[in-house]
């Protein structure tokens, strides 16, 4: 199968350059077809001939899904705009629909809805009005209502970094990365969660968080805050049900008298079927053929949204990004008072 991965060409300054749904299905569309995969503008950070100066500088190191690829392998990147007139690719994916739009005009011309697919990676779960005006196949992450011609998505890891082997263990829980990111390599940061039973995570700026399937894929459970609050239709294809089961284990003196390898074998068995990067580029594949698409007509991008609904959403947008950023300053704070009053009280019993 032919098929032209878009991304942004120029990233702004708004967006970090790595996009984790973006990402994650390109390397998964990928592994299954290969060269017949083409990726404009050519994503480098995912292909291993990424220099280490610019490893340095990504987005959680580049652990996990970037410098992942064969550079090696022949694309070819010439005369897209009149490949997609004579309709050469057999599908064409918009991965970072919300941030651009490439060719649109031309492709909602040349191709048949179906085989036109948009995803929206944000953490937000506000639907932009203009890409539903499109009348084409979304993929959404976080989506919280059922919407026509829009599908849940979330995220996954690649297949080869999955640990199939239960290791031994001698901690509870393990260490939790933080924004300055104490591990200095993946391999660091994978042994970490794989000598744990437990590693914390939770929701951040959206429920969906790569922390998640990386805690599992190294033979650790998710000890996730708030796992039961997580919405219906928000990622779908992960073992929620069996990680909060497994929870239940987490005041257990002696894990191993327990059935928490019985669940844990569950959990990682679960996410190799649907979480990993094929997985999901094969769940994508799988669902648009069996779906109507009853919209609205594709529209070409200059009339695509009603100037009052893309106000609308701009202003829900905001709003919500405010919320999340008090929400973190709140919470820093609450951590930093906490460690003011623990410490004065150290302070007074060794006065005592």
């Amino acid at each position: 199968m032919k098929i032209l991965y878009l991304a942004c060409a120029n990233v702004s300054s708004r967006f970090p350059r790595e996009d984790y749904l973006c990402d994650m299905l390109f390397h998964g569309f990928r592994s299954l077809f290969g060269a017949d995969v083409v990726d404009v503008a050519r994503n480098d950070s995912m292909y291993s001939d990424n220099p280490p100066e610019c490893r340095l500088k990504m987005y959680g190191k580049g652990f996990t899904i970037w410098n992942t690829l064969d550079p090696e392998l022949p694309i070819d990147r010439k005369g897209i705009e009149s490949k997609i007139k004579s309709r050469y690719f057999d599908l064409i994916i918009y991965s970072q629909a919300t941030r651009s739009l490439p060719f649109i005009n031309d492709v909602c011309s040349f191709y048949p809805k179906d085989r036109v697919l948009l995803f929206d990676g944000e953490d937000i779960p506000l639907i932009k009005p203009g890409l539903l005006r499109l009348g084409l196949p979304l993929f959404k992450r976080e989506l919280r209502r059922h919407v026509a011609g829009v599908f849940p998505i979330s995220f996954c890891v690649p297949k080869e970094k999955m640990c199939h082997k239960f290791p031994s263990k001698d901690k509870q829980v393990a260490r939790t990365p933080t924004q300055a990111h104490v591990f200095t390599t993946e391999r660091e940061y994978y042994v970490e969660y794989q000598r744990a039973y437990f590693g914390r995570t939770q929701k951040k700026a959206g429920w969906d968080c790569c922390r998640h399937y990386e805690i599992v894929m190294n033979r650790c459970v998710p000890y996730f805050k708030d796992i039961q609050y997580i919405p219906d239709l928000t990622m779908t294809r992960f073992p929620k049900s069996l990680v909060w089961e497994a929870m239940k284990l987490f005041e257990c003196k002696n894990m191993e008298q327990t059935n928490y390898r019985e669940l844990e074998q569950k959990i990682f068995d679960c996410c190799v079927r649907r979480c990993t990067t094929e997985a999901m580029a094969v769940y994508v594949l799988d669902t648009i053929p069996h779906q109507t698409i009853n919209i609205c007509p594709p529209l070409f991008v200059g009339r695509a949204a009603v100037p009052a609904a893309e106000c609308l959403y701009s202003f829900r947008r905001l709003v919500y990004s405010l919320r999340v950023v008090i929400r973190n300053i709140f919470l820093s704070v609450r951590k930093q008072l906490s460690k003011i009053i623990s410490g004065r009280s150290r302070n007074e019993k060794c006065s005592a």
